[in-house]
Order: C-alpha cells, then structure tokens, then sequence
C-alpha cells in the first residue's frame, strides 16, 4: 500500500512515521530544509526516552508522487486551497482524508474533490518538530472520523488503515459536532498559549489565566449551541477543558510554535470562525475577539492576562 500527506510539518511528519510501519509513505510539501532532511537520514520519531527511525519519502515535486491508495491532507487551514488541488492532481478513485484544524476545510476541499471520495475527520494527537527530520509525539490522542452515505463502505478501510498503525479510531455519522467540540479546545487553549508564549500547562498553574480560558472555551461552546450542535461536555466544559491541558501539559500548540516563529497562524479558523458564526448567530463573541486581534497585531504587554481580562469584567 502507497499512502500520500500533504504536508510537511509536525502533524505531517508524525503520520508519516506512524504509517510507514503498513505503507510506504510519500510526504509532499514546501518546507525544503526539512524535506532535504528526511531525503537525507530519513525521519525520526521520538517519544520521551525512545527514538525510531522511518523510511519516509519526501519531496516538493508533486510528480514525484506516484500513484496511491490514499490522499492524507495535514496542512495549515490556510493552505488548504493549495493541498485541495494537489490532491486532486493525484486523486485516481482513491479517499482523501483530512484530519486539519479547524472549521470549513471540508468545503473548500470539496469543490475539488468529489463527496464519494471525500472523508472529514479530526485528531487529537499532538506533535512537534525538535529538529529538521525529527518529530517528537508530545501528546496521544485519538482520531475521529465522520461517516457520510457517499463513503459508508470505504470508511472502514480508512480506519483500519490507522488503526493497524496503532491509533486508536472511531467512526462518527456526525462530524460537524465533533469538530466543534475541538474547536472549543482549541479556541481556549492556542491563542492564550501562543500570547503567553507558554506550555498548555501553564494555563492550568495560573489561576487568572485558567478563569479566561474558560471563558473562551464557554464563548464558542454558545456559538455552537446557538447553531442546534450537540457538545458531548457541554455539561462539565471546565472539567473537561483542564482534563485536555493536563494531559497536555508539557506540549507547546501549534499556534505557540507558528506564533514564536513569526509565522502565519490559525487564528483565522479557529477565533476568527467563533467570531463569524457569532456574529452570524447573534451570540457575543468578546474575548474571542480580543484575543484574535492580539495574535493579529502582536501586541503584547507585561500584564497581558489583566488586559485580556478586562474585557470580560
């Protein structure tokens, strides 16, 4: 079997590793430093105290690619557009997966891709690069994929191809839930990470810091109810929130590292969506807001968590 990611970057590149153990794998991206370093020494995974070595290809030639069994997309919402295409570049009758951040993916993707070949999914396994060719699993999850009729046959096909690679998997007839259960996280959790240039951790150890953080997670959990979706937590969304940074605590997010790095960030479709659909929905959105424009303008102060706070009292 021949499996293709979109994507070279932490998410990316810990897929690869775990699926080079049933398939052989063909990362493409446009990070080249980090492509010339898995064509160099080949990838490594690294959890905690072990280390393991996968033969990964990796290129930023499209047609270098050679014909798959299945299309995995891990890229930033940003570059969705971009791997869409790509993907239907080498889209023969084979599913297209993405397991991405955020809301709205699937859209895009499916002016590209047909609905029959199409499956939706979300992850929360956490990863990130230490080095160029290393990728460290800072964070085990699960992945949940959405069923649709169009697919009902191939989805399972899907699953066992990561569960055989060791996830643990499970299949939803619901995935716009689910994915707004994430987004609940993730709102709460990058942004404030990312800001305070923090572990999740962290967001737990300071009290002022864990009170705003629930206050987003309960902002985007209304904008959600107000659109009829059904949150799993939505009776204990604190506890459940500091359950997720607990079991992270020693992961940077994604947001942190792009943020740190200069980099572009997700805060378009995570805040800026709650933000949206908020206004769409007629449901007060503030510290969402707040924190979106931070990220936006980068603009940072010595009592930054005070500030934010401030808009809420």
């Amino acid at each position: 079997m021949k499996i293709a990611i979109i994507g070279t970057g932490a998410m990316a590149c810990f897929f690869a590793a775990r699926l080079s153990n049933i398939a052989e794998v063909h990362l493409l991206g446009t990070w080249v430093p980090q492509i010339k370093a898995i064509q160099s020494k080949g990838l490594y995974l690294t959890k905690k105290t072990t280390t393991s070595h996968h033969q990964v290809f990796a290129t930023n030639n499209i047609s270098n690619i050679p014909h798959v069994d299945m299309i995995l997309i891990l890229v930033k919402t940003y570059q969705t557009e971009r791997a869409a295409k790509q993907a239907k570049y080498l889209h023969q009758n084979n599913m297209v997966v993405t397991l991405q951040n955020g809301i709205g993916n699937w859209k895009t993707l499916r002016e590209h891709i047909a609905q029959e070949y199409l499956c939706v999914g979300t992850t929360t396994q956490a990863a990130r690069i230490t080095s160029l060719g290393i990728v460290e699993n800072s964070g085990d999850g699960s992945i949940l994929l959405g069923n649709t009729p169009e697919i009902y046959k191939q989805i399972e096909i899907v699953a066992n191809n990561f569960r055989k690679s060791g996830f643990d998997v499970k299949i939803t007839d619901n995935i716009e839930n689910t994915l707004w259960e994430k987004l609940i996280i993730n709102s709460a959790i990058n942004p404030l990470t990312a800001i305070l240039q923090k572990k999740n951790g962290y967001l737990i150890e300071d009290s002022l810091a864990q009170k705003i953080m629930h206050t987003l997670a309960y902002e985007t959990y209304n904008v959600a109810k107000a659109q009829g979706l059904h949150i799993s937590f939505a009776m204990n969304i604190k506890q459940h929130i500091n359950s997720v940074v607990q079991k992270t605590s020693e992961n940077y997010s994604s947001m942190c590292c792009d943020y740190q790095r200069n980099s572009l960030t997700e805060i378009d479709a995570i805040c800026g969506e709650v933000i949206r659909r908020g206004r769409k929905y007629n449901v007060a959105t503030p510290v969402n807001e707040y924190v979106y424009n931070l990220i936006k303008t980068r603009k940072t102060s010595k009592n930054i968590l005070n500030d934010i706070w401030n808009t809420i009292s």
